[in-house]
């Protein structure tokens, strides 16, 4: 009778079920919800559809993925996503009483260990085991700084901050995000800028709402205490997204130094993109519906960003 926008948080119920190649169906908080591979994007003419973004807090994953049977690292002898936490974006349809995706966030739990880090070898956080997961789902991707650059622990990090995100079995965290403090040791090699969190918005009938953060490394521009930060949206074919449709500068945003940590700091892009920004004559609109990518770079006037300055994120997006 309606189709109407929903949007679920809560406990997934049973392992969701891969009913064909192209569809997962699971309960979210009771409610039936259809993941399908495919949707039509509005941004797109017709026939022209983008894949159903479905994410853990690692990575996109795929339909089988999702419906995959194998034991997430500790969860035994809970099999895939059984009773993992979901957030989910899409219609209900009050006739059919199923909720058909446009999104979905999926991870075994969202615990949060933060305080001292009391032994590095293994590495223990207040004492609690810490764990990196294995588990090509959610994988972890490296210990990080608050400022985002990958660092290295090490021994005289014991007794100073860190946090880590995940899910906690038995004695152990299972971890997909560590941060330790910032005066661990930087990976070398890396981009002067990070990018740390790409999340977007549309709601119906309205314009695009954002919030995208990261951080600079003052070492690379060492006279400077102002860090200028190009923030760049890259479309893909919704295919094939290898293929680079077209890119375009959103923003410039500044990072000051921290006081804790000079050589760090931070900057963050928020807000309604309905204007080109300054210094911009003219963009296309910002609806980020598509499977669109964001790249951060330092900002040099009249420069081209060199590829090993670049960073780019998939951007977490919801309906």
């Amino acid at each position: 009778m309606a189709v109407v926008p929903a949007e679920l948080e809560g406990m997934v119920g049973v392992q969701p079920t891969l009913v064909d190649p192209n569809t997962v169906t699971m309960s979210v908080v009771g409610v039936a919800v259809s993941v399908s591979r495919l949707i039509q994007d509005p941004d797109l003419p017709s026939g022209q559809n983008m894949l159903t973004p479905i994410h853990t807090p690692s990575r996109r994953i795929f339909l089988a993925e999702l419906a995959g049977p194998g034991v997430i690292d500790g969860r035994a002898p809970l099999a895939g996503f059984a009773g993992a936490t979901a957030i989910v974006a899409g219609d209900y349809d009050t006739t059919t009483k199923v909720l058909t995706a446009a999104s979905v966030e999926i991870e075994p739990a969202e615990n949060l260990l933060a305080g001292a880090v009391t032994s590095v070898n293994p590495l223990t956080i207040n004492e609690v085991a810490v764990m990196p997961v294995v588990d090509a789902r959610m994988a972890f991707g490296g210990f990080t700084n608050e400022f985002g650059f990958r660092v290295t622990p090490v021994a005289a990090l014991v007794g100073t901050a860190a946090s880590a995100e995940g899910y906690f079995v038995g004695n152990t965290f299972f971890a997909h995000t560590v941060e330790l403090d910032a005066s661990a040791p930087l990976v070398p090699g890396q981009p002067p800028v990070s990018l740390t969190r790409s999340r977007t918005r549309r709601r119906p009938g309205g314009p695009a709402t954002v919030d995208i953060r990261g951080g600079v490394d003052f070492n690379a521009l060492p006279a400077l205490n102002v860090f200028q930060v190009a923030i760049r949206r890259v479309d893909k074919n919704p295919i094939d997204l290898t293929t680079v449709l077209g890119s375009n500068l959103i923003g410039i945003e500044r990072a000051t130094r921290d006081a804790a940590f000079p050589r760090f700091g931070l900057w963050r892009l928020q807000g309604r993109l309905t204007q080109p920004p300054e210094g911009v004559s003219a963009r296309e609109p910002f609806p980020l519906t598509a499977p669109r990518f964001i790249q951060v770079f330092p900002a040099m006037s009249g420069s081209i960003p060199r590829a090993q300055d670049v960073v780019e994120q998939e951007a977490d997006v919801r309906f």
